[in-house]
């Protein structure tokens, strides 16, 4: 493995892939510290340019600091999370994942304070209706690239906020010998709950007893 200033002095860094590497949280840094290793990150990426963010241990340094550049350029060194609500769901990718992407679920309101910032950022889409949150909206974007590198510096990748729908359970009312009573609303027939399905499709529907 590297040393930070053999990594710092570097022409040509790959990002790291190695999961295992990925999985260890991030160590606090210093200002200083942090100051050349963000300066690196922005020039990984726009070397490389083809990705909203990245964080320092994608180039194999195990310090929390990570920089994102969607509407304008940001670095955090030493990012905490705040406070954090609503829900964005999105197809992220990961530049360490190649050729992978992952349907997440991401807060909408993102609050935050780091070491190099005075007060406190805020990241909002929480004014956009559910179905305008969208890939392409550049907010959106930004709110979900900066969550996705201060995942990273937990030692978290985007496969941990898979978003996975748990299925909607029917609970039938009826059994299937049971007979009910359905109309379309000329004609009404009584039949067996399990012959329902035909009629349904035609139309009819079931008279509440």
């Amino acid at each position: 493995m590297k040393t930070l200033n053999e990594i710092l002095e570097s022409d040509s860094l790959e990002v790291v892939q190695d999961e295992q590497f990925l999985r260890v949280p991030c160590e606090i840094t210093t200002i200083e510290e942090g100051e050349k290793i963000a300066n690196k990150l922005f020039q990984v990426m726009t070397k490389r340019n083809d990705g909203y963010g990245l964080a320092a241990n994608q180039i194999g340094i195990q310090k929390q600091v990570c920089a994102i550049n969607v509407k304008k350029p940001y670095y955090f060194i030493n990012p905490r999370i705040v406070d954090a609500e609503g829900d964005i769901y999105y197809y992220e990718s990961c530049l360490s994942f190649p050729r992978q992407s992952v349907r997440t679920k991401r807060y909408a309101t993102l609050v935050i304070e780091c070491d190099n910032y005075e007060g406190q950022l805020y990241f909002d889409v929480s004014y956009l209706p559910k179905d305008e949150r969208s890939m392409d909206n550049i907010d959106v974007i930004e709110i979900v690239a900066v969550q996705h590198e201060l995942s990273h510096l937990q030692g978290k990748t985007m496969f941990d906020y898979e978003y996975k729908p748990k299925p909607i359970q029917i609970v039938e009312k009826y059994g299937r010998n049971d007979k009910i009573t359905i109309t379309n609303g000329t004609d009404t027939r009584i039949i067996k709950y399990k012959n329902y399905s035909q009629y349904d499709m035609q139309g009819y529907y079931i008279l509440e007893q």
